[in-house]
């Protein structure tokens, strides 16, 4: 009996032990079941506050469960970052949630704006960098199709300057259609300058890409210079081969040369076209012939018809086609006025072989020291100056009043040759007048020294300058 009394009493002890001993966990168990229950389906600052002071792991994970679920669903960017400013330890999940919404605004905005600041103000923000990848892979397609769309050389230029190391393929689309540009630029023009334009801009490009339009600006080209060449070669009146020569030797494979090398050889065997320029019979004419029309069958003609208008200006004063008149003015140069009486220009030759005669017996006729070249108009009076040396010592110099005639030396005379040569020698004119009198007159040193002064009176004729004229006079012969 005492036995059954002990055993009910440690019944009754360990029972109440244990009601005693479980009393306070039951207890605390349910107040933070009772504060989740509370908190759970109400304000989500709540749900946070409530996680971060959990002890009770099941509690925690449900409550993280309902923290991820709401920020899985948030849509208010204000709240999602208020709450990553009060709860750092969910920053990682809030700022992939804001990355995202940020990222689906800027992609529903379709700007470029839009995009570049998202690129800005999310890189590096979350764990991952998608949407930063996405954002950059959006921003470069918006860019391409808005150069595109635009037709603008200078957007997708701008475009190949920020992406030419990214995207080589894209880079090469937007080179492309630059491409097209310029050739819708130069083909709207539609002038051989803007094709001329379009080629040289591709040359100077550094891009990767093959103009399309290459062998097509070429053509037109071409075909420009072909029309211009065709009409310039036919114009009546202003006929010439140059232009077709030209355009031959510029496309010598071109798709028009044919065409131009039978047109040169038509012109070049119709005697219409010297039959025009002779007609005229000028000097001009003839020499604008040979000019126009090289290779004609006729050129022979016209190069023997232009002598008739070159010749010396003595032979020209005699056949009465100039009338001249000649005045002296110094020792060193005569004045020359002539006149032409043809109805063409002529081209006067004052040759060494032509000297000044004197028509006064007292006074030194005079011998031409640079040769002279000119043309003359028809009806036309010239006055000009030709440097001269005296051809007799004995004689008086030259003065205003003095009058010459154009005369001929013989063919053989000494004197042309020797002229010549102070020509070839550059030799002053000291040299050049004590040489000519040495081989005309040869009044021995001292009076060839002794002829000539400058103005302050010093001799002009030094023992160095006459040994200089002997040596080149003895050279000729006599």
């Amino acid at each position: 009996m005492l036995k059954q009394r002990k055993l009910f009493l440690f019944v009754i002890v360990f029972i109440f032990g244990v009601s005693l001993f479980s009393l306070p966990l039951s207890s605390c168990i349910t107040k933070e079941q009772q504060e989740w229950n509370n908190v759970k389906n109400g304000d989500i600052y709540a749900v946070f506050d409530f996680a971060s002071a959990c002890q009770n792991q099941e509690l925690l994970t449900q409550a993280n469960n309902e923290i991820k679920k709401y920020i899985s669903d948030a849509y208010d960017l204000d709240t999602l970052n208020d709450l990553l400013s009060k709860y750092p330890e969910k920053a990682q999940e809030l700022k992939d949630r804001i990355a995202e919404l940020s990222f689906d605004d800027a992609e529903s905005a379709q700007t470029t704006d839009a995009l570049e600041q998202f690129i800005s103000e999310f890189a590096n923000y979350g764990a991952n960098a998608e949407y930063i990848n996405e954002a950059k892979a959006d921003l470069k397609n918006l860019y391409f199709n808005e150069a595109k769309d635009a037709n603008s050389k200078e957007l997708l230029e701008n475009f190949i300057t920020k992406y030419k190391n990214e995207d080589i393929n894209m880079t090469q689309q937007a080179e492309s259609l630059i491409d097209d540009v310029n050739w819708q630029e130069a083909a709207t023009t539609n002038t051989r300058g803007s094709y001329v334009n379009y080629i040289a801009e591709t040359k100077n490009t550094d891009y990767t890409y093959d103009s399309k339009y290459i062998d097509e600006a070429n053509q037109k080209i071409e075909d420009f210079d072909w029309n211009t060449a065709y009409a310039k070669a036919t114009v009546k009146s202003k006929e010439t081969l140059l232009p077709v020569i030209d355009f031959i030797n510029s496309y010598p494979d071109g798709t028009h040369t044919a065409e131009a090398t039978q047109l040169l050889e038509t012109m070049r065997n119709d005697s219409s076209y010297y039959d025009e320029y002779k007609s005229q019979n000028t000097l001009e004419a003839y020499e604008q012939f040979v000019t126009n029309f090289p290779g004609h069958k006729d050129i022979a003609n016209a190069q023997n018809a232009e002598k008739i208008f070159k010749g010396d200006l003595y032979d020209f004063t005699s056949k009465g086609y100039l009338q001249t008149i000649i005045i002296g003015k110094s020792i060193k140069e005569v004045t020359v006025i002539v006149k032409c009486n043809t109805v063409s220009q002529l081209e006067i030759n004052i040759p060494f072989s032509v000297y000044f005669a004197a028509n006064s017996g007292s006074v030194q006729s005079m011998a031409v020291i640079k040769e002279v070249t000119f043309r003359i108009n028809s009806g036309e009076t010239k006055t000009f100056t030709v440097e001269t040396a005296c051809m007799n010592i004995d004689r008086d110099v030259p003065q205003d009043g003095d009058s010459f005639a154009p005369q001929m030396l013989d063919s053989d005379d000494p004197l042309i040759k020797l002229l010549q040569t102070l020509s070839a020698n550059s030799a002053k004119y000291e040299v050049a007048q004590a040489a000519i009198w040495y081989l005309r007159d040869n009044p021995g040193k001292y009076n060839i020294m002794n002829a000539l002064e400058y103005p302050d009176g010093t001799k002009a004729i030094t023992e160095d300058i006459y040994n200089e004229a002997v040596r080149l006079a003895d050279s000729v012969g006599k």
